[in-house]
């Protein structure tokens, strides 16, 4: 495969390269692939924010109001689940 064209711009020569490139060519066997799946909070009715799982929950969503319910502990955080799935049912 031979680059035959005049211009050198990083976007001709990305274009050039996209055209024979293949998806998981080069993957590795310890890649691991992120899916829906490996997220259980975007199936959780009131999912608990964490690092991992703020900005899919709330940091980085637009148009929407992120509201946090901040509890003690965890286990606080369970016994008012029922009252949080109020919440979430009025909305």
């Amino acid at each position: 495969m031979k680059y035959e064209g005049k211009d050198f711009s990083y976007q001709a020569i990305f274009d050039f390269i996209n055209i024979y490139s293949e998806t998981f060519v080069f993957r590795k066997d310890e890649d691991v692939a992120v899916s829906a799946a490996s997220k259980p909070w975007l199936s959780e009715r009131v999912p608990q924010v964490t690092s991992d799982s703020a900005d899919d929950i709330c940091l980085k969503k637009e148009g929407a109001l992120c509201v946090i319910y901040v509890a003690k502990d965890a286990a606080t955080a369970k016994a008012n689940n029922e009252q949080l799935n109020e919440l979430y049912s009025t909305g």
